[in-house]
């Protein structure tokens, strides 16, 4: 990554972590973060499948923010990885770096399978 990219991803991390839980604005600050991560390494075509991707997602950050990492604990083990992240790319350890994303993407999916099950456990059965 260049230095370019990783100011970036540091600005971005940075007003992510400072940013209320308002879905729209936690998106976009996510998604700045991830795509200065990505933008060295992945081509104009990629990079326009994953917004079009980040956008068809963001309406369930939108229905599961609820009971989507709303611990004090669990928020700061989310930016904590996204710290890791960034001092691994940092450091150019790019096998650390891979591992990390893969973990950072497991959670993310289980946090959201969680948040969606909490979600379909609370509403009323249809009639």
């Amino acid at each position: 990554m260049t230095e370019e990219r990783l100011a970036d991803a540091e600005r971005a991390l940075a007003e992510y972590i400072g940013i209320e839980r308002e879905p729209s604005g936690l998106a976009a600050k996510h998604h700045a973060f991830h795509e200065a991560m990505l933008l060295d390494v992945i081509g104009p075509a990629d990079s326009n499948v994953l917004r079009l991707l980040w956008k068809a997602s963001d309406r369930y950050l939108h229905l599961l923010m609820a009971d989507l990492d709303h611990k004090p604990e669990t928020q700061e083990g989310r930016i904590d990885e996204h710290r890791l992240l960034l001092d691994l790319a940092r450091a150019g350890k790019v096998e650390e770096f891979k591992n990390s994303w893969v973990a950072h993407l497991d959670s993310t999916e289980t946090a959201l399978l969680e948040a969606l099950a909490v979600r379909e456990n609370a509403d009323p059965a249809p009639s």
